[in-house]
């Protein structure tokens, strides 16, 4: 595995999160919408029948159930790639562009990284510059996933 795949790890696990959290608000806000209609005698009955709507609070459980494992496996994940890039302590510019980039999420957008042109502003480089330093950075990484039995 290489270093970049490695660090798309976390973000990939960003995305299922993103899925899985997508699902539940359609399934729950079509739960949430329940035709009633009103028989001759005046009482309401619903063309929702109880079957479907088990169903689909069920669904709604193994989602939420899912999502809490994808959170617990999100955490770890990050831990260890925090913990993999702290060993790049003779390379600190290296070590914070990977965890400005892969680990720290873009202030408007839920799950997106922290952009390019972002990460040249905080560390004061070009953007041409930040490309040769996570060039190096992963490269780095890589020697020390390499180390890893």
């Amino acid at each position: 595995m290489t270093a970049k795949e490695y660090l798309m790890q976390y973000r990939d696990i960003q995305e299922e999160i993103a899925c899985i959290t997508e699902q539940i608000e359609e399934i729950e806000s079509l739960l949430g919408y329940h035709p009633v209609q009103l028989d001759d005698s005046g009482a309401s009955k619903s063309n929702y029948k109880e079957d479907k709507m088990s169903t689909c609070m069920a669904e709604v459980a193994d989602l939420y159930s899912d999502l809490a494992e994808k959170n617990a496996k999100l955490i770890l994940k990050k831990q260890e790639i925090r913990e993999m890039v702290d060993k790049l302590k003779e390379h600190p510019r290296e070590r914070e562009l990977l965890m400005l980039r892969y680990l720290t999420a873009h202030p408007k957008r839920l799950y997106a990284p922290l952009g390019w042109k972002e990460i040249s502003r905080r560390m004061n480089y070009s953007l041409e510059g930040l490309k040769k330093v996570h060039a190096r950075a992963l490269s780095y990484l890589q020697d020390e996933l390499d180390k890893v039995p």
